[in-house]
C-alpha cells in the first residue's frame, strides 16, 4: 500500500491512485544533473489534504508555478523516497501534483541558486596559523606570485617594491605589515564547501570522497580577492635637518614635508566572498567533469560522491537473478571512439590570455617531450616544430626572426603546457568549467630563499577598487609545509604533485593537469572511459525497480550491471514490475 507523507503529514490517496517515477542515473552524465521525477498525479481536495496543503483558493492566489513541499514516500512500510513534492495547481476538487526525488530533487532546489546563496559560517576574524588542515580549518592561506595583482591602483610601484605579497610566509612566520603593501587571500577547502553546499539545501554526505583522499581532500579553490584593507593617510610631517638657512648661514632648520603612510586593516571577512560569481549548479558539473566523479542521493536524501572509476572496477556486486525477469534485451550503444577534456581558462589572466595556445590546432607539429632546456640545444630540430620541456612546463617552438636580413633559428616560449587532453576521433568533449594555476621558482628578495608556487597575471578584485574583478573556478591543492631553499619550512600550494626539486610529494599522486603519470586522465579518466567506449546497454524486466539503486553492481546470470534508469509504477495496492537499463561492467 502506498503512504504519501508531506510537511510531515500522510496525505489522502484515491484508491485509484497510481504515482509513476522515472529516474536517470547521476552516475554517467555530464551536461546535466539528472535525476527521478514522477509524472504529474493527483491528490483529492479532502478536508485532511486542504489542511496539510493549504486550501486551493490560497495556493492558487499565492504561488506562481508551484508551491513546495518535503516528502517521504513509502511502499508497504518501506521508504521508497524522499525529496520534494511540487503541488502545480489546485480546484476544488483535487490537487495536481508531482515529485522530485533523489538527484533530481538536488536540481530543483538549486535551480537559479549561486554560491553566494549558501550560508559558508558567516563573518569570521583573521587566525594566522602556522600551519592549515582540513578538516579542522575550512580554509588555507599560501604564497601566490603575482606582478600584476596591484596594476591599475595607487599601490602598484609599492606592490612591486614588496616583492609582490599576497600570502607571503617569510622566516618562518606569516608576513602581515601594516605599513607594506601586501595582500591576504583565503583559499577555502573545496571538501568543506561541497559539504555545506549539500548541507545547506537538506542533503547529508554519507560518502564524499573530496574528504577522504589523500590528494582530493587537499584541493582549494583559488581566488583574486583580498581579504584586508589598504589605507593610505598623507599628513605634513615637521623635520629638522642640517641645512642653508634664509640668511645664508648653515645649521639646523626646520622643513615640512609630505609623508604617506600605508596601513592594513585586518577586518571582518566572509568565505563566500572568496568564491567565484556561479551558479551551484555549474559548480557541481565543473567538479564532476573535472574529477570525473559520480554524485547520487539515495532514497533517504543521503548524498555520496564517489569516483566514477571506483564504481566499474571494484569488482564487488550483488546478486539480483531472484529480482530479473525474463530474458534481456541488448542493445549495442553508439559509442564514440574518442574524448576531449577541455579546460575552460581564466581569460583574465594574461598567463592565459596571451601565455596561452593550442598545440591542437597543428598536432603534426608536436614532437615528443624532452626534460631540460639543455637537450632542446643538441635537437637536429625542423622549423616550427613544438616540444614540450617537462621541467619548465612550457612548449618551446623552433621558430625564425629576422636580424640584420638574416633569419636566426632560435628555441622559443610556445604555449604553457595545461592543454586540452584529446584521443581518437570525433570525441566526446567533457568540459571542465574549471583551470588552475602554472607554477614558478621565485626569490622573494635579492640573497633570500628561493620557494617554487603558483604563479598569476591576474588584478585583484579587492576593497581598494571601486567595482570587484570576476575570477573564475580555479583549484589548486594545499601541499602542507616544504622546505625552501634554506630549509625553512613554508606553507606550500601546488597545481601538482611535485616538490620544488621536482621529486614527488609523499601521499601525493594527482597534478592539476590532464596529462601525465599523475595527470588528471591517467589517475581518474581512463579506466573509466577505457570502459565507456565499449559499454552495452542491457534491458532486463525488473520484478521491484524501486530496491535497486545507482551506486551498485548487480550480478545476473554471472554478468555484471549498473543501473542507467528505471520506471517505478506504484499502484494504491502495490508496485509493479518495470523495465530497468543497465550498462554491463
Amino acid at each position: 500500500m502506498i503512504q504519501l507523507i508531506i510537511n510531515n503529514e500522510a496525505v489522502d490517496l484515491n484508491e485509484n491512485s497510481s504515482i509513476n517515477i522515472t529516474e536517470e542515473s547521476p552516475v554517467f552524465e555530464k551536461d546535466n544533473i539528472p535525476g527521478g521525477f514522477s509524472f504529474p498525479f493527483e491528490l483529492p481536495a479532502s478536508p485532511r489534504n486542504n489542511r496539510i496543503l493549504s486550501h486551493p483558493g490560497r495556493i492558487q492566489s499565492a504561488f506562481q508555478g508551484g508551491f513546495n513541499l518535503p516528502f517521504q514516500l513509502y511502499l508497504d512500510g518501506r521508504l521508497i523516497g524522499t525529496g520534494t513534492a511540487t503541488i502545480q495547481k489546485a480546484t476544488s476538487l483535487s490537487y495536481s501534483a508531482f515529485l522530485q526525488i533523489g538527484t533530481g530533487d538536488l536540481a530543483g532546489k538549486t535551480d537559479g541558486k549561486k554560491l553566494s546563496d549558501v550560508d559558508f559560517g558567516g563573518e569570521r576574524t583573521w587566525e594566522f596559523k602556522p600551519e592549515y588542515t582540513y578538516p579542522e580549518d575550512d580554509f588555507a592561506l599560501f604564497p601566490i606570485y603575482n606582478e600584476n595583482f596591484m596594476d591599475d591602483t595607487q599601490y602598484k610601484d609599492a606592490w612591486k617594491t614588496n616583492q609582490y605579497r599576497l600570502n607571503s610566509h617569510e622566516l618562518g612566520t606569516w608576513f602581515t605589515g601594516v605599513n607594506s603593501v601586501m595582500a591576504i587571500s583565503p583559499f577555502p577547502f573545496l571538501g568543506y564547501i561541497v559539504n555545506r553546499i549539500f548541507n545547506h539545501f537538506g542533503f547529508v554526505l554519507k560518502e564524499n570522497i573530496l574528504t577522504t583522499d589523500p590528494d582530493l581532500k587537499q584541493l582549494v579553490i583559488y581566488n583574486n580577492h583580498d581579504s584586508a584593507n589598504l589605507v593610505s593617510v598623507t599628513r605634513p610631517v615637521t623635520k629638522t635637518i642640517f641645512g642653508k638657512r634664509n640668511d645664508g648661514s648653515w645649521g639646523y632648520i626646520q622643513r615640512t614635508v609630505i609623508v604617506t603612510t600605508i596601513t592594513r586593516e585586518f577586518n571582518t571577512w566572509n568565505l563566500k566572498d572568496f568564491l567565484p560569481d556561479m551558479l551551484i549548479k555549474d559548480f557541481i558539473l565543473a567538479i564532476r567533469n573535472l574529477f570525473n566523479l559520480a554524485i547520487t542521493i539515495d532514497n533517504q536524501g543521503f548524498a555520496s560522491i564517489v569516483k566514477r572509476k571506483d564504481l566499474i572496477t571494484s569488482g564487488r556486486s550483488v546478486p539480483l537473478n531472484a529480482k530479473a525477469m525474463g530474458l534481456p534485451l541488448v542493445t549495442i550503444s553508439n559509442n564514440t571512439a574518442g574524448v576531449k577534456l577541455h579546460w575552460e581558462h581564466e581569460q583574465n589572466d594574461l598567463l592565459f590570455s596571451e601565455g596561452f595556445k593550442d598545440i591542437n590546432e597543428d598536432p603534426k607539429l608536436l614532437q615528443p617531450t624532452v626534460d631540460t632546456i639543455d637537450e632542446l640545444a643538441l635537437l637536429a630540430a625542423t622549423v616550427n616544430e613544438i616540444r614540450l620541456v617537462t621541467s619548465y612546463g612550457l612548449y618551446y617552438q623552433y621558430s625564425g626572426e629576422e636580424v640584420n636580413g638574416v633569419t636566426e633559428y632560435t628555441w622559443k616560449v610556445f604555449s604553457n603546457d595545461f592543454q586540452d587532453f584529446i584521443i581518437g576521433e570525433k570525441p566526446d568533449e567533457y568540459t571542465a568549467l574549471a583551470s588552475t594555476l602554472p607554477m614558478i621558482h621565485y626569490q622573494r628578495s635579492i640573497g633570500g630563499p628561493l620557494i617554487r608556487c603558483p604563479q598569476a597575471a591576474q588584478l585583484s578584485s579587492s576593497r581598494i577598487r571601486s567595482t570587484s574583478l570576476p575570477c573564475s573556478l580555479r583549484f589548486l591543492f594545499y601541499r602542507g609545509m616544504v622546505e625552501d631553499s634554506t630549509g625553512t619550512p613554508y606553507p606550500y600550494g601546488s597545481s601538482d604533485a611535485f616538490d620544488s626539486a621536482g621529486e614527488i610529494l609523499p601521499d601525493a599522486s594527482l597534478s592539476l593537469k590532464w596529462q601525465g603519470e599523475t595527470g588528471l586522465y591517467n589517475q581518474l579518466w581512463k579506466d573509466y572511459l577505457t570502459w565507456w567506449k565499449k559499454r552495452k546497454v542491457v534491458t532486463w524486466t525488473i520484478a521491484d525497480p524501486s530496491k535497486l539503486d545507482f551506486f551498485t553492481v548487480y550480478e545476473i546470470d554471472n554478468n555484471h550491471y549498473i543501473l542507467k534508469n528505471r520506471s517505478i509504477s506504484l499502484q494504491y495496492q502495490g508496485v509493479q514490475p518495470g523495465d530497468c537499463e543497465f550498462y554491463v561492467v
